[in-house]
Protein backbone atom coordinates (compact mmCIF):
# COMPACT_ATOMS: atom_id res chain seq x y z
CA UNK A 1 0.00 0.00 0.00
CA UNK A 2 0.96 3.89 -0.77
CA UNK A 3 0.93 5.60 2.24
CA UNK A 4 -1.61 8.67 1.48
CA UNK A 5 0.91 11.30 2.37
CA UNK A 6 3.05 10.09 -0.69
CA UNK A 7 0.29 9.21 -3.13
CA UNK A 8 -0.19 12.84 -4.94
CA UNK A 9 4.13 13.40 -5.06
CA UNK A 10 4.20 9.54 -6.64
CA UNK A 11 0.94 10.71 -9.13
CA UNK A 12 3.62 13.84 -10.00
CA UNK A 13 6.87 11.75 -10.33
CA UNK A 14 4.71 9.41 -13.12
CA UNK A 15 3.46 12.25 -14.64
CA UNK A 16 6.52 14.21 -15.23
CA UNK A 17 8.99 11.42 -16.11
CA UNK A 18 6.16 10.11 -18.78
CA UNK A 19 6.38 13.17 -20.43
CA UNK A 20 10.29 13.60 -20.33
CA UNK A 21 10.44 9.85 -21.31
CA UNK A 22 8.27 10.72 -24.52
CA UNK A 23 10.34 13.98 -25.31
CA UNK A 24 13.53 12.18 -25.20
CA UNK A 25 12.13 9.64 -27.42
CA UNK A 26 10.67 12.15 -29.98
CA UNK A 27 12.33 13.13 -32.98
CA UNK A 28 11.04 16.98 -32.46
CA UNK A 29 13.33 19.56 -32.38
CA UNK A 30 13.39 20.34 -28.52
CA UNK A 31 14.53 23.91 -26.26
CA UNK A 32 17.11 21.54 -24.22
CA UNK A 33 17.36 24.97 -21.93
CA UNK A 34 13.97 25.27 -20.74
CA UNK A 35 14.03 21.31 -20.45
CA UNK A 36 17.03 21.33 -18.58
CA UNK A 37 15.63 24.16 -16.34
CA UNK A 38 12.17 23.38 -15.68
CA UNK A 39 11.75 19.48 -16.28
CA UNK A 40 14.62 17.90 -15.47
CA UNK A 41 16.29 19.77 -12.55
CA UNK A 42 12.93 20.15 -10.68
CA UNK A 43 12.25 16.52 -11.36
CA UNK A 44 15.38 15.76 -9.67
CA UNK A 45 15.22 17.83 -6.85
CA UNK A 46 11.24 17.05 -6.30
CA UNK A 47 12.32 13.62 -5.88
CA UNK A 48 15.25 14.45 -3.56
CA UNK A 49 12.89 16.35 -1.74
CA UNK A 50 9.69 14.27 -1.77
CA UNK A 51 11.47 10.79 -0.82
CA UNK A 52 14.60 11.63 0.75
CA UNK A 53 14.86 8.35 1.38
CA UNK A 54 15.10 6.83 -1.83
CA UNK A 55 18.43 6.71 -3.97
CA UNK A 56 18.23 7.52 -7.20
CA UNK A 57 19.88 4.82 -9.75
CA UNK A 58 22.41 5.65 -12.59
CA UNK A 59 20.08 5.57 -15.17
CA UNK A 60 17.55 7.66 -13.89
CA UNK A 61 20.63 10.46 -13.03
CA UNK A 62 21.53 9.80 -16.51
CA UNK A 63 18.13 10.79 -17.81
CA UNK A 64 17.82 13.68 -15.99
CA UNK A 65 21.19 14.87 -15.65
CA UNK A 66 23.04 14.11 -18.75
CA UNK A 67 20.12 14.00 -21.78
CA UNK A 68 19.53 17.73 -22.12
CA UNK A 69 23.19 18.44 -22.99
CA UNK A 70 23.10 15.07 -25.14
CA UNK A 71 20.25 16.62 -27.19
CA UNK A 72 21.77 19.64 -27.40
CA UNK A 73 25.57 18.42 -28.29
CA UNK A 74 25.16 15.20 -29.99
CA UNK A 75 21.85 15.86 -31.77
CA UNK A 76 21.92 19.18 -33.27
CA UNK A 77 18.66 20.23 -30.55
CA UNK A 78 16.33 17.13 -31.58
CA UNK A 79 15.13 14.43 -29.71
CA UNK A 80 17.03 11.18 -29.21
CA UNK A 81 14.45 8.65 -31.38
CA UNK A 82 17.15 7.78 -33.90
CA UNK A 83 19.68 6.68 -31.03
CA UNK A 84 18.47 3.60 -29.13
CA UNK A 85 20.02 0.78 -26.90
CA UNK A 86 19.79 -1.86 -30.03
CA UNK A 87 23.68 -1.72 -30.82
CA UNK A 88 24.25 -2.56 -27.10
CA UNK A 89 22.18 -4.91 -26.52
CA UNK A 90 23.75 -6.80 -29.97
CA UNK A 91 26.76 -6.85 -28.48
CA UNK A 92 25.80 -8.74 -25.57
CA UNK A 93 26.37 -11.95 -27.52
CA UNK A 94 29.67 -10.73 -28.90
CA UNK A 95 30.35 -9.94 -24.73
CA UNK A 96 28.97 -13.36 -23.81
CA UNK A 97 31.19 -15.02 -26.55
CA UNK A 98 34.42 -12.99 -25.46
CA UNK A 99 33.74 -13.72 -21.58
CA UNK A 100 33.60 -17.70 -22.21
CA UNK A 101 36.04 -18.11 -25.29
CA UNK A 102 38.76 -15.45 -25.88
CA UNK A 103 39.36 -12.87 -22.24
CA UNK A 104 41.47 -14.32 -19.83
CA UNK A 105 39.53 -15.27 -16.99
CA UNK A 106 38.22 -12.53 -14.63
CA UNK A 107 40.00 -10.03 -16.93
CA UNK A 108 36.99 -7.21 -18.08
CA UNK A 109 40.10 -5.18 -19.02
CA UNK A 110 40.77 -8.23 -21.70
CA UNK A 111 37.18 -8.41 -22.53
CA UNK A 112 37.33 -4.22 -22.98
CA UNK A 113 40.34 -4.20 -24.98
CA UNK A 114 38.91 -6.80 -27.15
CA UNK A 115 35.59 -5.02 -27.99
CA UNK A 116 37.25 -2.16 -28.58
CA UNK A 117 39.51 -3.79 -31.20
CA UNK A 118 36.97 -5.35 -33.04
CA UNK A 119 34.45 -2.23 -33.29
CA UNK A 120 37.32 0.01 -34.42
CA UNK A 121 37.87 1.12 -37.98
CA UNK A 122 40.87 1.16 -39.60
CA UNK A 123 41.93 3.29 -42.32
CA UNK A 124 43.89 1.48 -45.22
Amino acid sequence: MIPPDLSEPIRTLQTKLSVLLRVFNSNQAIDTDKLDSLCCKETYESILIDFPWASITPSLHRLLAHSPELIRDCNNGFGLKDFSEEAVEACNKLIRKYCEQLARKMSFTSIANIISLSTTYYLL
